[in-house]
């Protein structure tokens, strides 16, 4: 110590000035005195890029071919390419969801195996089913993916031509809409529709699926459906949207009225987001939230979701689209009571 303190200061300080050897060996021993500080500043900086080195996993609640498959294939392949690996999509449909988000919850926390939640399994499952569902808040929220406009549509072929035509003929006890489960999207619209038109006698006709309550609209069995505005466009030839369940009118489809211009305010858009197990390392959530993110903002998968009516979405964190989630769950609970949808035991 009596030398070190001596080679800073007193005369021999002074000879360090005009001594190239000394100083370098004063760079060196201040390098040494402040290489402890910079390790440990190191240590407090968080590494939060993870790099996958084995495919990933992606859980789907529905069965292939559906339109949340539609959504995951399309975001997957550019996410798998931006991660340097491939996505396999596990389809697992069933009872609402619960199924595949059992099967979510219960995977490794090791961010090899994601989820992707919908409005059904993460805001509207838990209320309604109380005793089968998951809790959404084990799961860990990552990233937003998008949102799906939906409208009300009626055939071209029924005998209702206007949506008015359709409050008249609920009025009058002779009218319907239809379905496919109780609490989805097109039954909670139906439902909501109902009640701002305060026709409560318009009935509710539930089919096995969305294609064959799409064929009964179709076919003039039913007079009126709230359908993804994709699959209504898809048909326009036979189909006639009559209106947007949505607070604005989208950009790409600026002459479809929303529900609220015309009378009736129904407000209700599916959306889809991914999801981890409980435990996932904070780290690999803030990689996953990062290239995500960074996946939606592409140009061209942008452009693919709004030319097939998606509206791409995304929060700056994590965190932010949890809370976000949380709002959804008290919303959708709340509505629901308001519109008299009783929980159930077990999906129908």
């Amino acid at each position: 110590m009596k030398n070190k303190t001596d080679a800073m200061t007193g005369p021999r300080a002074r000879g360090l000035v005009a001594n190239p050897q000394n100083l370098s060996r004063r760079a060196m021993l201040l390098g040494l005195a402040l290489a402890p500080l910079s390790m440990r500043s190191m240590a407090q900086t968080p590494v939060t890029k993870w790099v996958p080195d084995r495919s990933l996993r992606l859980i789907i609640p529905f069965a292939a071919g559906g339109a949340t498959d539609v959504v995951a294939r399309l975001v997957m392949e550019p996410l798998g390419a931006r991660l340097g690996q491939r996505i396999v999509i596990d389809n697992r449909g069933g009872a609402n969801g619960i199924i595949a988000a059992r099967a979510a919850l219960a995977a490794p926390a090791d961010g090899y195996t994601l989820f992707l939640g919908a409005i059904g399994t993460q805001a509207i499952n838990p209320y309604i089913y109380p005793k089968m569902a998951v809790d959404p808040d084990l799961f860990v929220a990552i990233a937003a993916v998008n949102t799906v406009p939906t409208v009300f549509a009626i055939s071209r072929d029924g005998r209702a031509k206007s949506l008015e035509d359709v409050i008249k003929l609920g009025a009058s006890g002779q009218g319907n809409y239809g379905h496919w489960a109780i609490a989805s999207v097109p039954h909670i619209a139906g439902e909501m529709l109902k009640k701002r038109a305060g026709i409560p006698k318009l009935e509710g006709i539930q089919y096995q699926g969305a294609a064959q309550c799409l064929q009964a609209l179709i076919g003039g069995q039913i007079d009126i459906a709230n359908l993804p505005l994709s699959l209504a466009q898809a048909q326009g030839d036979r189909l006639k949207i009559v209106g947007l369940a949505s607070t604005s009118r989208l950009p790409g489809s600026p002459d479809i009225p929303t529900m609220a211009e015309l009378g009736y305010p129904v407000d209700i858009e599916a959306w889809y987001g991914v999801f981890a197990p409980p435990g996932t390392p904070q780290a690999i959530v803030d990689s996953l939230t990062a290239d995500i993110n960074a996946t939606i903002a592409e140009p061209a998968l942008r452009k693919r979701m709004i030319e097939i009516s998606l509206n791409p979405q995304s929060f700056p964190t994590a965190q932010a689209y949890q809370a976000w989630i949380q709002g959804e769950r008290k919303r959708w609970t709340a509505v629901l009571r308001e519109l008299g949808i009783e929980p159930m035991q077990t999906p129908t």
